[in-house]
């Protein structure tokens, strides 16, 4: 460089200002270079960052709104159809159907023959489209069950049962397409604490029930209430479809 300044020198005016330019394109470059770069590192360290926002898509039954990261398959539902949005009329439509069964029905003479006819209507498409659906059981007098109209929260894993009223007596709710832990009962966080919580507001028990594909379980919510040594939840549910087969 300095013998480039030393030639443009005695070169004159136009020599020494083509050689000024130079100089400035060259600086204008390397700076424009270095910034590029320091923006690239910048911009790398930020997706890297664990405290950087993550770009979210929030259509409902997308894998950022549910929670799941496409490409992990730890987290990847079930069925990659699956679509909370594009299934609802589907599941509704189930749902209608069911419940016009069960209401051409009426009512059923036990509360057991009551969550049995729930099971064979609804457990089946529940398993289908992934997703879990309630009722609440009522008596209506001697020999008198009825079920609430059906209700979901069109969720894989879980359904929050609907205001109950004095002559409630049961909660039954399927498990969607359950996982071999999702074949019973979930504990004290989740089905039994329902069911305990739901006891103490109306000043009785309710029992709980379960509706899977080829089973019914049953939690005796009275008998574990009344119990003196409680135990183990599962000391107090009973498969009733097959009994020796436990919950």
């Amino acid at each position: 460089m300095a013998v480039g300044a030393i030639r443009a020198i005695e070169g004159g005016g136009t020599a020494m200002a083509n050689f000024a330019g130079g100089i400035a394109k060259s600086y204008t470059k390397g700076i424009n270079g270095i910034m590029l770069g320091v923006s690239l590192l910048q911009y790398g360290a930020s997706l890297n960052s664990p405290d950087a926002a993550k770009q979210v898509d929030n259509t409902q039954g997308s894998d950022s709104a549910d929670g799941h990261n496409k490409g992990s398959s730890s987290q990847k539902r079930n069925d990659d159809s699956f679509s909370r949005h594009h299934l609802k009329d589907k599941i509704d439509k189930a749902m209608a159907d069911a419940q016009s069964s069960l209401d051409s029905t009426g009512s059923w003479k036990t509360e057991a023959k009551a969550a049995e006819a729930f099971r064979v209507e609804v457990a089946e498409f529940s398993k289908k489209y992934n997703v879990e659906i309630g009722a609440t059981i009522y008596q209506n007098g001697i020999d008198n069950f009825t079920l609430s109209d059906l209700y979901t929260d069109y969720l894989s894993g879980q359904v929050e049962p609907r205001p109950i009223t004095e002559l409630a007596v049961g909660l039954i709710h399927t498990h969607g397409r359950p996982s071999m832990k999702s074949l019973e009962f979930s504990g004290h966080e989740g089905d039994i604490g329902v069911y305990l919580e739901k006891s103490k507001l109306v000043g009785r028990p309710i029992t709980g029930w379960l509706a899977l594909q080829k089973e019914l379980h049953k939690f005796d919510t009275a008998g574990y209430m009344n119990s003196l040594y409680k135990g183990h939840w599962k000391l107090h549910c009973h498969n009733i479809t097959n009994p020796d087969n436990g919950c």
